[in-house]
This record gives C-alpha cells, structure tokens and sequence, in this order.
C-alpha cells in the first residue's frame, strides 16, 4: 500500500508523518503501521478515524537497479487514474454557493438543482475522476525509463515541490488547450450554441429565462458527468 500524507490537514503543523510503502499487516484483520513523529513540545492527543492522510493500493514494484533491461515505448498514452463508485452512484452532498442575489423560491429551485446534481463537483482534492475520451500522447527525446521508484518528499521541502509542480502544470504541454477544447465540444454535443458556450475550461450558458436556465445548467452537469468531468467549486 502506498500511504500519502493529506496537505490540507491542520495535524501536518503539529506531527510528522512519513509517507511511503507501508505493508498490510494481518490478512484476516488488515491493518498498517506507519511512522508518525510530534513536531511539538506538548502530548497530542488523536481521535479514532482522523484522517491525516489516503492509502492507495498498489500493483507493482519496480526496482530501479534491476539488471533486465526495461522495455521502453517512445509514444506514452495516459490511462484512467480512477474509478467511480462500484455501484456507479456518488453520495449527495449541498455545494457552497452563494444564491443571496436571488429570491426565496428561486434560491429553492437552484439549491434542488445543485444538490441533486451535486455528483458533478468535487467535494476535496481527492474527489476526482476520468474523462476516458481525453487521451494525449506523449513523444519521448530519448530511451530513458520514464518509471522509476516512489520516493517521499521530505516535509521542509513539500511547499518548494508543490510550486514547482503547480508551475508545470500551469505551463502544461503546447497541444493541451487544444486537446481539451475539442473535448469539452464533444463531450456538450447538441448544447454547444443551443444553451451553452464551453472554452477551454470555461462553460458559459445562457437562457431567455430563469427556468430555462436553470435546465440548461442541469443538462450541462450531467453532460459532463456522463463523461467523467470533476468540477471544482
């Protein structure tokens, strides 16, 4: 199991976690243990079920200095990073939107709305999902293995390692902006220009009435779960 510390957790001030490969200890009754250390001169006390942190299963290890010489494919295709629920149903949840500029019954009507489309956005960082039609193909320079052996991040070094990350993915690949504009045109279909404009990242949708636009919104959601989008609040 690969265990990664939660960044937004309030215990990373206080305790020092190590994140890592950890081994389930006990199949009949499977647990890990995993190192954890006080960064204060007080006792801290945890409660049952808090949560510092998420533990991904894993399939394979690679070891880096191994003598068989791993096969290398210059085109890389990205594949699915998560699964939705077995049950293909996702827990409803009230999103925090501001609807003080509308009236009593209209603020009732999108806040029904929201909440029974509430599946479209993501509840934290870790709520995400995969658009299966968006695929990238990644051309290599050279014959180097991309895989290579998880290593964790020291703590005094996780806020350089997560700007730097932040940078690269704002900077993103030269094809990206491209790719997913005609994503998000595919995905909308029929709305695109009937209720709705998408850009890039960016759906604006447009109705002659309040009604219509609030149906147009809720095609638009569930379009877009329909084709695995996570939106954020």
């Amino acid at each position: 199991m690969l265990f990664e510390p939660d960044d937004d957790s309030v215990w990373l001030e206080q305790v020092d976690l190590g994140g890592g490969l950890l081994e389930i200890k006990d199949p009949r009754r499977p647990y890990v243990t995993g190192p954890i250390g006080n960064n204060t001169k007080q006792h801290i006390t945890l409660q049952r079920k808090t949560a510092l942190g998420s533990i991904q299963p894993i399939a394979k290890v690679v070891e880096t200095n191994s003598p068989t010489k791993a096969k290398v494919h210059s085109d890389v295709k990205v594949n699915s990073i998560a699964t939705p629920p077995a049950d293909g149903k996702q827990a409803l949840w009230h999103l925090p939107v501001d609807t003080s500029h509308l009236d009593e019954r209209q603020q009732e009507v999108v806040k029904k709305m929201l909440y029974e489309e509430s599946a479209a956005f993501a509840q934290d960082s870790n709520d995400i999902r995969c658009i299966p039609d968006l695929q990238m193909s990644l051309y290599l320079k050279d014959d180097i293995p991309v895989q290579g052996a998880y290593s964790s991040v020291p703590k005094p070094l996780f806020k350089e390692v997560k700007e730097y990350i932040q940078d690269l993915s704002a900077k993103g690949l030269s094809n990206a902006p491209a790719a997913f504009q005609r994503s998000m045109e595919e995905m909308l279909g029929s709305l695109r220009d009937d209720c709705c404009i998408p850009y890039v990242d960016d759906v604006l949708c447009f109705a002659r009435s309040f009604e219509e636009h609030v149906k147009a919104i809720r095609q638009v959601l569930k379009a877009l779960q329909q084709h695995g989008v996570k939106l954020r609040v």
